[in-house]
């Protein structure tokens, strides 16, 4: 009998579990076998298919008939099809899988995936004032990336918590932007060995992140005009960490952050290692929120590169990032250690880069909502061409840029090698270069900022 006519069976039959497990593994089936599932829509069979979940994850028997029936509810997340919004209610246990279908290429999971040297980035029809442009540009990438195996269930799982927490309204339009951000992508090739429960933490955390940074960025906020009403949510934020889970609050944000406390505070407990970085390092980044907001609010001119960098890499969560993966692995390191030279220059180099990275994918974005908008290096560099009345040239500034970003790059080569040769500051190492990579990758395959691009 092939296995769909067992599970039809068993739906229809309410057959014990247990007799359709050992079934089951007894009689797998290539893939094309199991097609008669797809037309299986009622609301019994979907129960059904969430115990399956449930038992095999229970019992780790997450076999290729697993698989298949969860990709039956939800198709492979990272499709164009599936961003579409057609996301549904999902309870799945844990599961991985071997591969992810990004645009229109696979990516082999928890393997090496070789990048070149150089990455070629292009960025089409760019406008700065009365000039439009096509920008591209070679970015050094020493380095290759893995992808975690439960990136898929991660990102499902994530984008479900953001509903329901409130972070996004339930629609069809709020959640196709999500899933088109692909956060868990991020968390997945950034730490491509957590476990799952670790690298949903992850997921959750840097799509609080992205949230956080609108109250910052998006003038829809009134947060990101008033540096008064950013400075009381962030006190709030600030009282969390401080031990104060009793905001009286009924806002989603704080609400989310208050479960991520609660989840990396215990985790710090469970692996004897001390909270208090990463609860600095949300508070530095709290403070820099505050002194962009009244640094807009006061008109400063940042069009001078010095003070744009003199502020910009600071304004990144990065270290928060690091911070929650080292906590998650139970990494050590003592006040010395955090203090050493190379370790501050290298997480000081890792900002610049993904800050960098970041101000190039979202330039379009950004002059598109503000054309007034000052707080992105290319801006930056183009009012420094202004002001030596040169020509202006998008392309001349993305060089500039560029050439800061692989400067930046390959002083970050050295002090890995340097930090390397101490056995206690490698997962650090490896966390940070998976971030700078990373962070890169997903730029560009996520639509956040309204713009994938494609390799050449």
């Amino acid at each position: 009998m092939q296995i769909r006519n067992i599970f039809l069976q068993f739906v229809q039959q309410s057959k014990p579990l247990n007799q359709l497990t050992n079934l089951a593994q007894n009689q797998v089936k290539p893939l094309q076998e199991y097609q008669g599932l797809k037309s299986i829509q009622s609301k019994q069979s979907k129960q059904f298919f969430n115990q399956i979940r449930q038992h095999f994850c229970a019992q780790a028997e997450i076999d290729t008939t697993y698989k298949f029936i969860l990709m039956q509810n939800h198709p492979p997340f990272f499709t164009d099809s599936y961003t579409k919004g057609k996301g549904q209610n999902y309870t799945g246990a844990p599961y991985h899988v071997d591969f992810v279908k990004v645009g229109s290429q696979n990516y082999p999971t928890n393997s090496e995936i070789k990048v070149s040297n150089y990455q070629r980035i292009k960025i089409d029809n760019v406008t700065y004032k009365n000039i439009s442009e096509s920008i591209q540009g070679e970015i050094y990438s020493p380095d290759s990336i893995k992808i975690n195996s439960y990136v898929q269930w991660a990102q499902e799982e994530g984008v479900q918590w953001a509903k329901m927490i409130g972070l996004v309204v339930d629609t069809i339009k709020e959640e196709k932007k999500l899933y088109a951000a692909k956060f868990s992508l991020l968390a997945a090739v950034c730490y491509p060995t957590a476990t799952a429960e670790d690298l949903l933490a992850h997921t959750k955390l840097i799509t609080w992140l992205f949230f956080h940074d609108d109250r910052v960025d998006n003038p829809l906020y009134k947060t990101a005009t008033s540096p008064t009403l950013l400075v009381e949510l962030n006190s709030i934020l600030g009282s969390i960490l401080d031990g104060n889970n009793q905001a009286q609050t009924q806002d989603p944000l704080v609400r989310a952050f208050t479960e991520l406390h609660a989840y990396y505070s215990q985790k710090a407990t469970e692996n004897s290692v001390e909270y208090y970085p990463f609860s600095l390092s949300l508070k530095q980044y709290f403070q820099a929120s505050e002194n962009l907001v009244q640094k807009r609010a006061d008109r400063l001119d940042t069009s001078n590169t010095d003070i744009y960098r003199q502020w910009r890499d600071n304004t990144s969560a990065v270290d928060t990032v690091i911070w929650a993966e080292l906590i998650t692995k139970g990494v050590k390191l003592n006040q010395e250690q955090k203090d050493d030279l190379n370790v501050i220059n290298f997480l000081k180099q890792i900002n610049i880069c993904i800050c960098d990275n970041n101000d190039f994918f979202s330039f379009k974005k950004e002059l598109a909502a503000d054309p007034s908008y000052n707080e992105n290096i290319l801006i930056v560099l183009l009012k420094k061409q202004e002001a030596l009345h040169e020509t202006l040239s998008i392309q001349k500034a993305f060089d500039e840029a560029i050439l800061h970003i692989n400067s930046s790059r390959e002083e970050l080569q050295k002090l890995i090698s340097l930090l390397n040769k101490n056995v206690a500051f490698q997962q650090l190492c490896a966390t940070g270069k998976n971030w700078d990579v990373g962070c890169q990758f997903w730029h560009q395959h996520s639509a956040r900022y309204d713009l994938v691009t494609n390799e050449k």
